[in-house]
């Protein structure tokens, strides 16, 4: 009776190998990039004891290239330091409620708005005669469901000209408001050194003397995705440079720090 051969896990594994990086868009294991989807695929995989020293060895790779990729962020943005000038006035708030009751109540304008949450909180406590939203809204996390939510929430809002929405990327929606047009700012983006610098660089000739930018994520990194946050930087950076100080600072821990910033 002829026997049948056995099939060992290496042709298993070379499987499993191929389908996650199909599913992180990596060609080999030291370019996986994480995402959500492919953990859960790994996560299933690595119920099955055949797969799971290759699993181990899928994630291994894919900590070190985070690890690389926050070294390199790092590496590649500009160290500045404050002097005593640009933070001697800084008042220290609880929250970002506290900081919202400390801006004018002329125009304003929130960069990010997901789905317009904080948008409430500035409506309700800032009180601002006019609210400008801009958003792109223009990806699977943030997209058109959200876009649209947004409108209806605001619906009464924008009917009578107290919250206008811009659909474009924040960088072109600043780019659209006059000088001195804006009392204050609230940036909430994709907090990346280069984004935000140049978000700071175009507000500032928008916003009217006396007036703020302010923002949220005044933090290192995202720790849950080891994403390098560079909004220290560019804020340390442009006030260094442009002559603003920090005016506000959120203590709160919770929804991660916010700051204002002002002219000097």
């Amino acid at each position: 009776m002829q026997k049948r051969r056995s099939v060992g896990p290496l042709p298993v594994q070379r499987i499993l190998c191929k389908s996650a990086f199909t599913v992180t868009g990596g060609k080999d294991p030291d370019q996986i990039v994480m995402t959500s989807k492919s953990l859960q695929f790994l996560e299933l995989a690595e119920k099955i004891p055949v797969l799971r020293s290759v699993v181990t060895r899928i994630k291994y790779a894919a900590l070190e290239q985070q690890k690389l990729a926050v070294d390199a962020n790092i590496r590649a943005i500009p160290v500045f330091e404050f002097e005593e000038k640009h933070v001697k006035d800084c008042k220290v708030v609880s929250c970002r409620n506290e900081l919202l009751r400390l801006m004018p109540k002329g125009a304003a304008a929130e960069l990010g708005v997901d789905q317009g949450d904080f948008s409430q909180r500035i409506l309700d406590i800032a009180e601002p005669e006019v609210l400008h939203l801009v958003d792109i809204w223009g990806t699977s996390r943030y997209g058109d469901d959200k876009a649209e939510a947004v409108k209806q929430r605001f619906a009464a809002e924008i009917a009578r000209d107290a919250v206008m929405i811009k659909r474009c990327l924040s960088t072109d929606g600043l780019a659209e408001f006059d000088d001195a047009a804006l009392d204050w700012v609230y940036i909430d983006t994709n907090h990346r050194y280069i984004t935000t610098l140049e978000e700071l660089q175009l507000a500032a000739p928008k916003v009217k003397p006396g007036g703020f930018i302010a923002g949220h994520d005044f933090v290192d990194c995202n720790l849950r995705t080891s994403f390098k946050y560079g909004v220290i930087e560019a804020v340390t950076q442009f006030c260094v440079e442009n002559d603003w100080r920090l005016a506000i600072w959120t203590a709160n821990l919770s929804e991660n720090n916010s700051f204002a910033i002002t002219r000097l």
